[in-house]
């Protein structure tokens, strides 16, 4: 059995983008600092093909958990959604989040639209996700 969880972000207009600079917090991703400085931060400038949105075009991106044993046990157990996630975590799992970095890492799609399709998912977050604070 499998959980799966996605979220449907705009995808970038190819055609009118620029490189932009970017501060991020690499735990607000669950990454490896040294990944960041690879990254190709683009933006839509918009232009009249892309109704001046900078976007054109959906994608999705998902988390998908599979449903171990241990995380079965979790599950029987009735431990809490972040215990269940921090295992899943642990055995490989990817969050939306981390699967949107792929997506801004391509250029693909920018840092504000993924922080905006998974900011509802954040209410757990795993350690990596969450760095030194505690989880909402």
């Amino acid at each position: 059995m499998i959980a799966d969880l996605f979220a449907e972000y705009r995808e970038q207009w190819p055609r009118c983008l620029r490189s932009v600079s970017f501060a991020i917090r690499e735990a607000e991703f669950g990454i490896d600092p040294a990944d960041v400085p690879e990254a190709r931060f683009v933006e839509g400038r918009g232009c009249e093909a892309c109704r001046h949105t900078g976007y054109k075009g959906r994608l999705a991106i998902y988390e998908i958990m599979p449903f171990t044993e241990s995380v079965k046990e979790l599950t029987v157990q009735r431990c809490t959604a972040l215990d269940i996630k921090r295992r899943a975590h642990e055995e490989g799992m990817q969050t939306l989040r981390a699967a949107g970095w792929q997506r801004i890492r391509g250029g693909v799609t920018t840092v504000a639209e993924v922080l905006r399709v998974t900011a509802d998912t954040e209410a757990v977050r795993t350690p990596a996700e969450a760095g030194s604070h505690a989880a909402v």
